[in-house]
Parts: C-alpha cells; sequence; structure tokens
C-alpha cells in the first residue's frame, strides 16, 4: 500500500510551476492509478504500454452548479468577501425553500395559493 499525503502549496509562488516542489518525495500518485499494483506500473512504464484505464466523468454536476454560482456571484458583487457572503446566503435561501420531487408538485403549490 502506497501512504498519502498532501504536498505544501506555495501560496507565494508567481508561477504554476512553483505550486509544488517536484524534487519532494512525498508528493502522491493520481488517484486514478493507485489502486494499480506497483508491478503493473512499472512495467507499464518500462515497455511503453497504455493502460486501460476506468471511465471517469471529468466533473459533475455538483461541480457544474458550483461554477454557475461563482460566476454569477462575481458579477453580481465585488471582493472576494463580498462574492462569499453572496455565495452563503444564495445557498441559505436554497435550503430553506420546500423541495419538490417534481416540477408538477412546484405548479401544484402555486395553484393551492389565494394571489
Amino acid at each position: 500500500m502506497r501512504l498519502k499525503s498532501i504536498p505544501f502549496i506555495n501560496v507565494e509562488a508567481k508561477h504554476w510551476s512553483e505550486l509544488i516542489n517536484m524534487n519532494d518525495n512525498t508528493i502522491n500518485e493520481p488517484p486514478l492509478v493507485e489502486d494499480f499494483p506497483t508491478q503493473l506500473l512499472q512495467t507499464a512504464l518500462i515497455n511503453g504500454e497504455m493502460l486501460e484505464l476506468p471511465d471517469l466523468p471529468a466533473h459533475s454536476q455538483g461541480v457544474e452548479r458550483a461554477v454557475k454560482l461563482v460566476s454569477q456571484a462575481s458579477h453580481t458583487v465585488y471582493g472576494l468577501e463580498s462574492r462569499h457572503k453572496h455565495i452563503l446566503a444564495k445557498t441559505l435561501s436554497r435550503e430553506m425553500r420546500p423541495s419538490f420531487i417534481s416540477k408538477g408538485y412546484y405548479k401544484e403549490s402555486y395553484d393551492n395559493m389565494d394571489i
């Protein structure tokens, strides 16, 4: 079993190549290949073989929603703190609203209102 550790990130880096010290021996392998046996990885590297990797999505729907929320907040307010507060307020507002199984239930709730 190969040990995992989070590498030190240089937050004062001026270039992306300075973010992590690549000469540090504590850098871990990507999670995608962590379940492959070490011998298989070494053999594939030496022989120049292609590994058959599992088909994984590049991102999830949750990530897409988060990117959209951050983009909307960036258009609405200025500054990191203001953006963060805007996102928290919007998230709290969504949590306070009732959730519906489908759009049909959402429509029925408005039909029952005396407006």
